[in-house]
């Protein structure tokens, strides 16, 4: 029963590796997000501005629309000079989407309500992660994997191990 547990131990090891892992990892992807929420009512706009770098990646924005129920939101990323580089009808709870970043500046997502109630919206906008900082989500997700098999194999180990009066 000995081996058992230090096996057990290890598998925690590896469950508490993996769970810091993901913290980590969503902090990474989200840190350079700007946020933007509120209840928007009928002509009224969410604006949420963002400094970018021109980059190769290009940026991205997501919208929420909170009990979604056919309402006419539209969402609009506008470059540092106001142009509007992107444009689309949210038909949905949740919107993701990307655009081009092409010169460096204040770039803004305005989410805007065409229908006649208020609506609780949540905005995000940044630039796309890089590839590390992705793949460091699906090191945490292999890592968890890991360590919850190895729970089962301990499982099992002290099953098959055990002794019989």
């Amino acid at each position: 029963m000995q081996k058992a547990s230090v096996l057990l131990l290890a598998a925690g090891g590896v469950l508490v590796l993996g769970i810091m892992l993901s913290f980590y990892g969503n902090q990474v992807l989200f840190e350079d997000l700007a946020r933007g929420e509120g209840g928007v009512r009928a002509g009224e706009d969410l604006v949420v501005p963002v400094e970018l770098e021109r980059s190769d990646s290009g940026g991205i924005y997501a919208v929420q629309v909170v009990d979604y129920g056919g309402e006419e939101i539209s969402a609009h990323v506008l470059d540092p000079y106001g142009a509007e580089i992107e444009s689309e009808l949210i038909d949905g709870e949740l919107f993701e989407g990307r655009f081009a970043v092409g010169a460096g500046g204040v770039y803004e997502l305005v989410v805007k309500n065409g229908g006649p109630d208020p609506v609780k919206i949540f905005g995000v906008v940044g630039p796309e992660p890089d590839a590390g900082a992705k793949s460091l989500g699906f090191v945490s997700l292999y890592v968890l994997v890991i360590g919850l098999l190895g729970m089962a194999g301990v499982g099992v180990f002290a099953i098959r191990n055990r002794k019989r009066p």
